[in-house]
This record gives structure tokens, C-alpha cells and sequence, in this order.
């Protein structure tokens, strides 16, 4: 399966979207009028991270099953924040952020919610 973020027919928000390469069919897994974006599988193939754009300022990470049921987001920051890899285990998912000085970083949240740590 293919994740990936589209505008649906006359849209202008992006959803997240999953697509079977196989039998070329194509699931909307979001739908609630905030932009989503930027789709990263979680190793065991079960959920996605995803960026979810939720004022004109601000971009946070939500974790999407892809059986369904509501993202479970991140804390809230003021920054952008952009999903990038998970580590091999699931455990941890790599994130880029942007801070309001304009200042770019690489950092490291733990799945459970627990705190982060800068790493890049």
C-alpha cells in the first residue's frame, strides 16, 4: 500500500490517502478540514505519522491508524513540525522542526508521548 497526502475533487485541504498498488484502489483515511500531510509507515505497517495543519501558523505530528479511529497527536509546540522516519523498533519517530525563528532541527519523540530530544 502507498500512503500518501491529496486534495479530494475541489478540496483545498490535503488528506492523507492510501492507495493498493495491486488492485488499484484508493481509501481516504482523513477527512476533518485540517490540512494532512507528509505520511511516514510505522514499521509494523499499522499506523502512519502524519503532519496535520491546524491554524495558519502551525503544523504538529499525529499518529493515524490505518484500521481507523482518530489520530493521536503530539503535544501541541509552537513550531512546524514535519514527520521524517520511525526508528526500526516503532519506538521513536524522527521529526523535522522548524522553531519561530526560523531555525531547523532534527528531533527525536518517543511514541508514547514522553518527552523529545534534539539530535540534529
Amino acid at each position: 500500500r502507498l500512503a500518501h497526502g491529496a486534495n479530494g475533487p475541489g478540496e483545498e485541504q490535503s488528506d492523507i490517502w492510501l492507495t493498493d498498488v495491486d488492485g488499484d484502489v484508493t481509501q481516504r483515511l482523513t477527512s476533518d478540514r485540517r490540512d494532512a500531510n507528509d505520511p511516514a509507515w510505522r514499521p509494523d505497517g499499522r499506523a502512519l505519522a502524519i503532519s496535520m495543519l491546524d491554524s495558519a501558523t502551525w503544523k504538529g505530528v499525529a499518529v493515524l491508524s490505518v484500521d481507523g479511529g482518530p489520530a493521536r497527536r503530539f503535544p501541541l509546540a509552537p513550531w512546524f513540525e514535519a514527520p521524517g522516519d520511525w526508528t526500526r523498533d516503532g519506538r521513536t519517530l524522527l521529526v523535522t522542526r522548524i522553531d519561530t525563528s526560523g531555525t531547523t532541527a532534527v528531533w527525536a519523540l518517543p511514541a508514547d508521548g514522553g518527552a523529545g530530544r534534539r539530535v540534529f
